[in-house]
């Protein structure tokens, strides 16, 4: 049985402009700079910016804040990424099985997914306090996989962030970089890019685990 684990930020959902414009209303007196942790959890974002800017910032005090901001932002705004519905329901007719696995915090990824109006599709989620460690460390994904009761040498992983690709290939899964609001770079040892899920099929899931 082969399954795809989607990353949700920059991947499901177009939701990664909103993050980042979050961070720096909020944070907007700290020098940070946000694409450099794209893939990471929050408690890991907020560790390097007290790291790299000598602050003591409270993890969950501020990620009530930026929260809070993101989501005044994206209410009613936020859309899944072009040709995300169309590839869910490929695979469902495939009999692929996949599921989310991202290092966002479950609450957020549920609200994220209702407001998107795909929340149907995932009747549960992989989130950031299901595992220990997170990205680039494959827990999530092998987490994931467990889950699903799939192997994994049968999945693969959909991300945007260089971190996420590493979990995937240390999980022992094949890894999808996806271009959507990312940049070549973040995804170069990505072992099949794609600029939107309109290029991808059930097929090409498949020829990846099994080529």
């Amino acid at each position: 049985m082969t399954a795809v684990l989607f990353d949700m930020d920059g991947v499901l959902l177009a939701s990664a402009p909103y993050m980042k414009q979050a961070f720096a209303d909020v944070l907007k007196d700290i020098p940070f700079d946000y694409e450099a942790t794209r893939g990471t959890s929050f408690p890991e974002k907020i560790r390097r910016i007290n790291k790299e800017c000598n602050c003591a910032l409270d993890v969950e005090e501020i990620r009530e804040k930026i929260y809070e901001h993101q989501f005044h932002a994206m209410e009613n705004m936020l859309k899944p990424e072009q040709g995300v519905r169309t590839f869910i329901k490929q695979l469902q007719a495939a009999k692929i099985a996949f599921r989310i696995a991202t290092s966002s915090g479950r609450v957020r990824a549920e609200r994220m997914l209702s407001i998107a109006g795909i929340n149907a599709y995932f009747q549960d989620i992989t989130a950031e306090e299901d595992v220990e460690k997170q990205k680039p460390d494959p827990a999530l994904f092998l987490a994931a996989a467990k889950k699903l009761g799939v192997p994994p040498t049968e999945c693969v992983v959909i991300e945007d962030a260089a971190y996420g690709i590493q979990a995937a290939h240390a999980a022992g899964m094949k890894a999808i970089g996806y271009l959507g609001e990312s940049t070549e770079e973040q995804v170069r040892d990505a072992d099949l890019v794609i600029r939107s899920f309109e290029e991808l099929t059930p097929a090409i899931i498949q020829n990846l685990v099994h080529p």
